[in-house]
């Protein structure tokens, strides 16, 4: 008796994406950027924690995408679940490092409806040397975060790019003194805004999203836009700076919390479709 096996390959018109491949084996279907993206972290000697969710994130249509990270996706961790690096989704691939485990932040599995996180306490993960373009337009970019702060920190400092003498920083204060400090720009001329911190922030899982469209400065927490206000100070997006997360500035100050995925486009059209993918797939 002769056995033969075959091996179906069907594909499927999809929206910004290449052609999907149906993996018999699995009975899932993956797209070509998932597939292309799980080689590359696996070749770098790191690990795939959920393909559906980098699947899924290619498939939400966010055009503007210029960096996604997160436990849900590709990162690469110790026997001890010290993170020390983060795989970038986008074409970019900025990926972010961390050399000395001591300051790597513990993966956490299951940490918001079934997804997994990272623990923050006096950790964070940097990129050495990012053209500033690659993120930002001169006034122009949407940043996205899924997170818990520790009711026991005061100070937390979330992202940070930010120039020596903080004249040219996209940098976030998620909080600092019960207060949301959002920077692009320059800190003392135009390019800062501030809001005080919503009730129930603390210990508690958020959506949390920065927006800068032209002079329009937008803070978002769980879908419901807490400031709406200006900037006057725009950035110098030619310039090359490290970047951090999450910690902040010269200062130095960390976050306390849980961080589950960061999601940054260079436009503000993308925000409300980014604000309800996030929804949908941690339940908040």
């Amino acid at each position: 008796m002769k056995i033969i096996f075959l091996s179906i390959i069907f594909y499927v018109a999809s929206f910004a994406q290449s052609p999907f491949f149906l993996l018999m084996g699995d009975k899932a279907t993956y797209g070509q950027q998932t597939l292309d993206y799980q080689t590359r972290v696996e070749a770098a000697g790191g690990e795939i924690i959920n393909l559906e969710a980098v699947n899924d994130l290619y498939l939400a249509g966010i055009d503007s995408l210029k960096l996604a990270i997160g436990s849900p996706y590709g990162l690469i961790k110790d026997a001890n679940n010290k993170i020390t690096k983060y795989f970038d989704l986008s074409s970019n691939e900025i990926d972010f490092i961390q050399t000395d485990t001591s300051g790597s932040p513990i993966f956490l599995l299951n940490a918001v409806n079934g997804y997994p996180s990272a623990i923050y306490v006096n950790d964070h993960l940097k990129n050495g040397s990012l053209l500033v373009s690659k993120l930002f337009g001169t006034n122009t970019g949407t940043l996205s975060f899924v997170l818990k702060q520790s009711g026991g920190s005061a100070n937390n400092g979330l992202w940070n790019l930010v120039a020596p003498n903080n004249t040219n920083q996209v940098a976030i204060f998620a909080t600092f003194s019960n207060t949301i400090y959002f920077d692009f720009g320059s800190e003392a001329g135009g390019g800062r805004v501030s809001v005080a911190q919503p009730s129930g922030w603390d210990d508690t899982y958020h959506i949390l999203q920065f927006v800068r469209n032209g002079t329009i400065a937008e803070i978002w927490v769980d879908g419901v836009k807490i400031l709406d206000t200006t900037f006057s100070d725009d950035l110098d997006n030619t310039a090359t700076t490290p970047v951090s997360i999450p910690q902040l500035g010269l200062r130095s100050i960390n976050f306390v919390g849980e961080i589950a995925e960061t999601i940054i486009t260079n436009t503000a059209g993308d925000a409300a479709k980014i604000r309800t993918f996030l929804a949908n797939r941690y339940g908040l």
